[in-house]
């Protein structure tokens, strides 16, 4: 019995060492795996970061720029019948299946100026956004819309509820035209997220840049907030995660193996 006693005794005291090395290799595998891929906030407005953005007119050529950070949010100044963007400049960019922008936009009922007003996201090949698309909030005649280059569809509430979330994102999807881009509206009153195909757009180029987009913004509450991009891992990335875990289980099962 005291053989018995012993042998146990034994046996528990091998584990540990197994058992740390688990949770310690667990731990590097979530960190791996949320390093892989994950929501990246690229601004929150808690201070102003103008150099990290590029000022791109929209319309007319030789609009001023409206940039202004006050009170944690991105309120720009833009003047009547004038429309910029500020394309993030810091590298991250849509180029591979999945990868989506988002950001807040808060278009109150004291946002609505004489002229549309319109506040969203901005994709561009590059810093001269010709042949760009503008996805936004828009305000006109007090009603408001989710528009896509022009093309509006009516909101749930006018105006909307609280904060109205905005997502690009790049799908698998490609053909003669391109890349198929996804968007999707949520929060603000709607019951569901509001996803549809007049909202999509596509682009041939490889990747686009992209930012805040405003229009009309002068004197109004129009704000703009939680600037985000999420990006899809690399298949090399996905490999190695996998590589690593199926190598750990190996050296674990030849250890527990030497010592049974």
């Amino acid at each position: 019995m005291k053989g018995t006693f012993r042998g146990l005794q034994n046996t528990t005291t091998r584990f540990p060492p197994i058992g740390n090395t688990l949770s310690a290799l667990t731990g590097l595998l979530v960190f791996f795996s949320t390093t892989a891929f994950g929501q990246v906030v690229l601004d929150d407005f808690s201070t102003d970061n103008r150099l990290k953005y590029a000022f791109a007119p929209v319309f007319p050529p030789d609009a001023l720029d409206g940039w202004a950070v006050t009170g944690g949010e991105l309120r720009p100044s833009m003047a009547e019948n004038a429309s910029a963007t500020w394309l993030w400049n810091q590298g991250q960019k849509l180029s591979a299946p999945g990868d989506s922008v988002s950001i807040s936009l808060s278009l109150p009922a004291h946002a609505n100026n004489v002229f549309d007003t319109s506040i969203g996201l901005f994709v561009a090949i590059d810093t001269v956004p010709n042949g760009g698309h503008f996805i936004s909030l828009k305000t006109s005649g007090g009603s408001w819309f989710y528009s896509a280059d022009g093309f509006d569809i009516p909101a749930a509430a006018s105006p909307p509820t609280g904060s109205v979330q905005l997502t690009i994102q790049r799908t698998g999807d490609h053909n003669v035209d391109g890349f198929l881009y996804t968007t999707t509206f949520s929060g603000g009153g709607l019951l569901s997220p509001l996803t549809d195909p007049d909202l999509t757009f596509r682009s041939d180029a490889d990747s686009l840049l992209f930012g805040p987009y405003a229009e009309n913004t002068a004197g109004t509450a129009a704000a703009l907030d939680n600037f985000t991009f999420t990006p899809v891992p690399e298949p090399s990335m996905y490999a190695a995660v996998f590589g690593f875990l199926a190598l750990t289980t190996a050296v674990i099962r030849r250890r527990t193996a030497r010592r049974s």
